[in-house]
């Protein structure tokens, strides 16, 4: 059940389709699996990419991107008054 779970929930983020729930759901699986597995880290290196995946979003081309519009995340230098 973890698993066709985790298969459906992958199938979500690659189409982009609720990215940021579907996300936050495929952690709670990876945790799940973390407490059964044997190979911890294997699972907390995929729930640190499931979290960033869900605080960044869906890209451009996703299916979110069409529904609800793209969002754009722009990082802005500050001035460096150092030297």
């Amino acid at each position: 059940m973890l698993l066709a779970l985790s298969r459906i929930a992958a199938g979500f983020i690659v189409l982009g389709l609720f990215t940021p729930i579907v996300s936050m759901a495929a952690v709670l699986l990876s945790l799940a699996a973390l407490w059964l597995c044997t190979e911890p880290l294997g699972s907390a290196l995929l729930i640190a990419i499931l979290i960033s995946i869900a605080l960044l979003g869906a890209g451009a081309y996703s299916v979110d991107a069409k529904l609800y519009g793209r969002r754009r995340l722009v990082v802005v230098r500050g001035d460096n008054k150092m030297g």
